[in-house]
């Protein structure tokens, strides 16, 4: 199930931004909503924001003040891009993921202004 999917991934957001990330997050999965290739973290207030991204297989850690999320462990596409839309809104500008499917139809997410750009290549 899912396209093999290769990722680059640099993505940033404030630590300052942690109760909106954790908002968005719980949003995510009202009703018990369930997504592609996610762990979904239980007891949800004991995870960290490390923890849950580590779920839908980003590694990220703290450097400064920010959250850098730059790892992809996933070897399928899964339902990232709705993780990615949700949380636009409070990740920095110019943070990107760059996506090679096995279909070699290519993609790069761009954020922007709160908002997520998808731009086929």
């Amino acid at each position: 199930m899912g396209l093999g999917v290769d990722r680059e991934v640099y993505v940033t957001f404030s630590k300052d931004k942690e109760k909106e990330f954790n908002k968005i997050y719980e949003s995510l999965f009202e009703n018990d909503k369930e997504y592609t290739w996610v762990d979904r973290c239980y007891p949800e207030e004991e995870a960290t924001i490390e923890d849950k991204l580590e779920g839908w297989r980003y590694g990220c850690h703290i450097k400064e003040d920010k959250y850098v999320i730059d790892e992809f462990y996933g070897e399928k596409e899964g339902d990232d891009s709705i993780l990615w839309n949700a949380l636009a809104s409070i990740v920095d500008d110019d943070s990107y993921i760059n996506s090679w499917r096995e279909d070699h139809c290519d993609y790069e997410w761009k954020f922007k202004d709160g908002k997520l750009e998808e731009i086929w290549k």
